[in-house]
């Protein structure tokens, strides 16, 4: 299994709050060839909500806003990587 972690593209990602809910959008890039990585799992951690980057990894996904709290953290997993995690509050109001 590959050690090379996932990185994800901060430019790209980002969450928009409007009425009620909150956009994530971004692209998965492997961080050291600098290549999209398809098809990596992106998600809430423990709860059901989430997506699956496209060929280009890319991914969009909506939530209610309600349902996450800033201090919770979005999973990025891929067969072959380490998993990601990243704190939801670098996404929410801080592009």
């Amino acid at each position: 299994m590959k050690t090379i972690k996932l990185f994800l593209l901060l430019l790209l990602l980002s969450s928009y709050a409007s009425a009620q809910t909150l956009l994530f959008k971004g692209k998965v890039i492997d961080r050291f060839q600098k290549k999209p990585v398809p098809f990596a799992t992106i998600g809430i951690k423990g709860k059901s909500l989430g997506t699956v980057a496209g060929e280009n990894g890319e991914f969009q996904f909506s939530v209610p806003a309600t349902a996450v709290s800033d201090e919770e953290q979005i999973v990025v997993s891929c067969v072959g990587y380490k998993n990601v995690a990243v704190p939801v509050s670098a996404f929410i109001g801080g592009q």
